[in-house]
C-alpha cells in the first residue's frame, strides 16, 4: 500500500496496477482509520468508559471480520468488482436499515409517549441506558455484514453461474 506517495499511486491506478486486494486492503486501512477517528471525537453516549470502549473493539472487529469475510467471498468468485459491489450494495442496505430503524424509533416514541404507563415504563427501560445503546449498536452491525454477506454471495454465485454458462456455449 501507498500511504503518501500519490504521484506513484496515480501511475499504478492509470496503468491498471492495483489489485482487487489492493483495493481491498485499502478500505480495510481506510474503515479501520475512520473508526478510530469517530470513536476518539464523538462525545460519549455511554456513562461508563468502558461501555464505549467495549462498544468501539466490538463494532471494529466486526468491521474486520465481515469485510475479510466478503472480499473472501468476491476473491473465491470471480475476483472483479469488489470495491463497486461494496460500495454499492452498502449504500442500499445502510438506506434499507435506516428506514427501518426510523420506522422502529417512531413506534417506540409513540408507545413510550401513548401506552399506559406499565407499557410506556417498560418500553423506556427496554430503550434506555448503556445496555440498551450498546447491544443496539452491536445488533445494527451485524445487521448490516449479515445482509452484505447474503448479497455478496447473491451476487458472486450468479455472476458465476453466468460466466460458467457462456464459457459453454
Amino acid at each position: 500500500m501507498i500511504w503518501f506517495n500519490i504521484k506513484s499511486l496515480e501511475e499504478k491506478l492509470i496503468n491498471n496496477k492495483i489489485s482487487e486486494e489492493t483495493g481491498y486492503h485499502y478500505l480495510l486501512t481506510f474503515l479501520i482509520i475512520v473508526s478510530i477517528v469517530i470513536y476518539s471525537n464523538i462525545p460519549d453516549d455511554f456513562s461508563s468508559k468502558w461501555w464505549s470502549l467495549a462498544d468501539f473493539l466490538i463494532g471494529l472487529v466486526i468491521t474486520i471480520f465481515g469485510l475479510a469475510k466478503i472480499f473472501k467471498i468476491n476473491s473465491n468468485a470471480d475476483n472483479k468488482d469488489f470495491l463497486k459491489r461494496y460500495f454499492s450494495l452498502s449504500f442500499v442496505h445502510s438506506i434499507r436499515i435506516a428506514v427501518v430503524l426510523t420506522v422502529l424509533l417512531i413506534l417506540n416514541k409513540l408507545i413510550i409517549n401513548l401506552a399506559p404507563n406499565t407499557i410506556s415504563n417498560f418500553f423506556t427501560t427496554l430503550t434506555t441506558g448503556d445496555w440498551a445503546e450498546f447491544s443496539s449498536n452491536i445488533l445494527i452491525s451485524l445487521l448490516y455484514y449479515w445482509l452484505l454477506i447474503r448479497s455478496f454471495l447473491k451476487v458472486t454465485k450468479n455472476k458465476s453461474l453466468n460466466l460458467a454458462a457462456v464459457e459453454a456455449s
